[in-house]
């Protein structure tokens, strides 16, 4: 039995049992699995969330990579968590048999589990001193009968009596004659007589034979009796000293699966594979959401930047995260053999070139203007892409001016196919330039929008605006033209 204080913790313990070891929802053959026998990623279900609008499905190629370091990561915490599953389910199994069965033995216990056997070795080993004392008995007396019947004295009487009892019944007081009888001559009834008493004496041998072969049987009996009455009285000592042998071995069994259970249910125990799985069930979703929330606008990313299209896989599907893995995979390869044949090139926006000289004019007085790039401006390419944008600022040397540029809010692009597809780039943002100068400046240009306004479509309508003053006064007049070169990429189209 567990002492006080171990059955206290024990009870504590047993109470967080069906959460942290359960094997099925309601503890019953017949109701589904418990969740942490199940993959970690069973039973997913994708949540958008606020920030997901800050993901702009321009940004196809980072976003793509994103996702698949993401997904990377929730299948190595599924693989991480199957390991601990299967070690879960075999720890739950063996914990469970194990209360289940020291409940039974707590049973048996009150039922003389340990006492039995010895109360039953001791009741044999009584039973064969028992038999014993009853085969000596038997062997006495058969002992004494050889000894008063059949000594001499008595056997002589047994004959007499015999003889006699022979010769009168054959005698008779009118004719007794003699007769010779294998060589012997006497009276009939004396021949009888005689006759009489040897059966006797042949019967008496046989009995006699009998009683001493009884008497050696009982005494054979006894002896094997007495060798028995060795083993059950050694049982019986065994069996004694073995009742607390049984209960240390109970003690010491229920102690080790005692702390075995702490481990498996305490916080931080090293054998609590419950939360481990929690942690990772809940890292992979958070992954897993995350890949699936830039999977989402890549897909619209790639068929409207590449034409590439590829539904994204099932969300009911069993194996969810392995077909958006593959998805991945080949979207990325995709990307991969597209990019091998794409082009960089600067194209210089001259703002002066592109407007009429009225509307220079009305800029310069607002300090903004507005240019729209037309699609033929880009007729010889497919796919343009934004990689960056440089400003310059002529007219006034080694002055710094203050440059914001809007890129298009709503744009288009022309694939190789010749399909014009429309761009919604409203999620784009503005451009500053801090130090802008003239292109001959000796100091390196500087290139924004890197990022920002990756795979955005140069066609439509630009603004671009100018500080009144250059950073060391100069006014805004005497600027002479604003040149915008656009760093793209694109592929090749095919004269028609």
């Amino acid at each position: 039995m567990r002492s006080p204080s171990e059955l206290e913790l024990w009870k504590k313990v047993i109470e967080q049992t069906p959460e942290l070891l359960a094997l099925t929802e309601n503890e019953d053959l017949s109701s589904p699995l418990d969740k942490n026998l199940l993959r970690i990623d069973s039973g997913f279900v994708f949540e958008p969330a606020p920030q997901d609008v800050e993901l702009s499905y321009l940004h196809v190629e980072p976003l793509l990579d994103q996702a698949a370091d993401l997904l990377d990561r929730a299948i190595r915490d599924r693989s991480s968590a199957e390991d601990l599953i299967v070690k879960r389910f075999e720890l739950a199994v063996a914990l469970q048999e194990f209360k289940n069965l020291d409940e039974v033995t707590l049973l048996e216990e009150s039922a003389g589990k340990y006492s039995v056997p010895h109360d039953m070795s001791k009741a044999r080993a009584g039973g064969g001193r028992s038999s014993v004392k009853q085969y000596r008995k038997l062997r006495d007396q058969y002992n004494a009968i050889l000894d008063d019947f059949y000594k001499k004295s008595e056997l002589d009487v047994y004959l007499t009596s015999a003889y006699r009892a022979g010769f009168a019944s054959a005698y008779s007081e009118e004719n007794d004659p003699t007769k010779k009888i294998s060589g012997v001559t006497r009276s009939i009834a004396d021949h009888v007589g005689h006759e009489n008493e040897a059966q006797a004496r042949f019967n008496a041998l046989i009995d006699r034979g009998h009683v001493i072969a009884q008497e050696l049987s009982y005494a054979l009996m006894e002896s094997i009796q007495d060798a028995e009455n060795l083993a059950l009285s050694a049982q019986e000592n065994w069996d004694k000293a073995n009742i607390e042998f049984q209960k240390k071995r109970t003690i010491i069994a229920r102690q080790l699966q005692d702390i075995k259970f702490r481990a498996a249910t305490q916080a931080d125990g090293a054998l609590n594979y419950t939360s481990r799985i929690e942690r990772n069930r809940i890292s992979l979703q958070q992954d897993f959401r995350n890949a699936l929330a830039r999977l989402s606008v890549v897909a619209k990313g790639l068929d409207h930047l590449y034409g590439y299209t590829d539904p994204l896989p099932d969300p009911k599907s069993l194996d969810f995260l392995d077909d958006c893995v593959l998805w991945t995979r080949r979207a990325i390869e995709y990307l991969v053999r597209f990019s091998r044949q794409d082009q960089a090139t600067v194209i210089p926006i001259s703002l002066k070139s592109f407007i009429k000289d009225s509307d220079w004019t009305n800029g310069m007085a607002a300090g903004r203007w507005v240019v729209t790039l037309p699609s033929d401006l880009f007729k010889n390419f497919g796919h343009v892409r934004l990689r960056g944008l440089t400003a310059f600022v002529e007219g006034t040397e080694k002055d710094l001016w203050q440059v914001r540029v809007r890129p298009p809010v709503t744009s288009s692009t022309v694939h190789l196919n010749n399909t014009t597809v429309n761009l919604d780039q409203k999620m784009v943002p503005d451009c500053y330039f801090n130090r802008a100068t003239t292109r001959d400046s000796i100091r390196e240009p500087d290139t924004t929008g890197q990022s920002s306004l990756y795979n955005a479509s140069p066609v439509g309508e630009w603004a671009i605006e100018v500080g009144a003053t250059s950073l060391t006064g100069t006014a805004r007049a005497k600027i002479q033209d604003i040149v915008i070169d656009l760093i793209v990429v694109f592929r090749s189209r095919p004269k028609v």
